[in-house]
């Protein structure tokens, strides 16, 4: 599979586990699934924990993270406040639950004239958009 048909298939789910009452948000990747790491160390916007649905810390530390994950540092930091307002911020509270998939970003970095190519060849060492 070539590395773009990966990347636009990456998964992020988030979903309330009332067992423990909190948030939880899975990155699938193929067969993996993994939890979402916080990212506290680029901006420590909520500690305890990722929401959406509305403009807060916890929406704002989800944004960062899936940024982060998605095309590394330097684009989360720059582009999180927007990706929060335009994405994370609009997601349903209820159900909840919601998916956010690699083609998504993708489709929102090019509406907003984000250099996604450049990011994403850094990140994965190769150009992404090549045949």
């Amino acid at each position: 599979m070539k590395t773009y048909d990966k990347i636009k298939n990456i998964v992020y789910h988030g979903y309330y586990d009332q067992s423990f009452g909190d948030s939880v948000v899975t990155v699938k990747r193929e067969l993996e699934t993994e939890n979402l790491d916080l990212r506290l160390d680029l901006g420590n916007h909520s500690p305890t924990g990722f929401a959406w649905g509305y403009g807060g810390s916890g929406p704002h530390q989800l944004a960062l993270a899936i940024l982060s994950d998605f095309f590394g540092d330097k684009a989360a930091e720059k582009y999180y406040n927007m990706f929060t307002w335009d994405v994370i911020a609009r997601l349903k509270q209820t159900p909840h639950t919601f998916d956010i998939y690699g083609h998504e970003i993708i489709s929102w970095a090019g509406t907003h004239h984000v250099p996604y190519a450049a990011y994403l060849q850094k990140k994965y060492g190769e150009k992404v958009f090549t045949d």
